[in-house]
């Protein structure tokens, strides 16, 4: 697949219908950046957090399972203890409000934990693009090189003088 891609690539350029410039470059970076990052990457990144979702997934249950036990060994026990029912009704009221609660926070913990997870992943791609940058940056100066080597055929100190390395930056 990758080779007529390959192929039908220098078919174009050759053929002059595909033109190497600064955009069609950096469209063509960025195209493999993410072809490669779903290829490689999007299954790993996908079964980490599925693994961490499962993880507390069973947690959280495990929690509440034995959240609820507790909660229901209490009300047996006041039961047992107080015949009364307007304190079962109270007590009964109150541990639902209790497990709500947990269930809120456990819920809230959850959505905190993935989104720390996700922007941890997502911060190891920003280094990438500032080294991306930095290739694209060459590529340039590179270009510029041969661009004038070819047409003022000049040797590499006079090229060199009309070339200003710092000066050059990708808008």
């Amino acid at each position: 697949m990758i080779k007529y891609l390959i192929l039908l690539l220098t078919f174009l350029t050759v053929n002059k219908f595909l033109i190497l410039n600064e955009e069609s470059l950096v469209l063509l970076s960025f195209s493999i950046f993410v072809f490669l990052l779903i290829t490689k990457i999007g299954s790993q990144i996908r079964s980490y957090l599925d693994d961490k979702i499962n993880e507390v997934h069973k947690n959280l249950e495990n929690s509440l399972d034995s959240v609820k036990i507790q909660i229901s060994y209490v009300n047996k026990s006041w039961n047992y203890l107080h015949g009364s029912v307007y304190l079962v009704d109270k007590f009964k009221k109150y541990s639902q409000l209790q497990v709500n609660k947990v269930e809120q926070t456990l819920r809230l913990f959850l959505i905190y934990k993935l989104k720390s997870a996700i922007f941890y992943k997502i911060s190891k791609f920003e280094n990438l693009e500032s080294e991306i940058s930095m290739l694209i940056k060459l590529l340039l100066e590179i270009q510029l090189e041969n661009i004038l080597k070819q047409f003022l055929n000049v040797n590499n100190k006079v090229l060199s003088s009309f070339i200003n390395h710092e000066k050059i930056m990708l808008v």
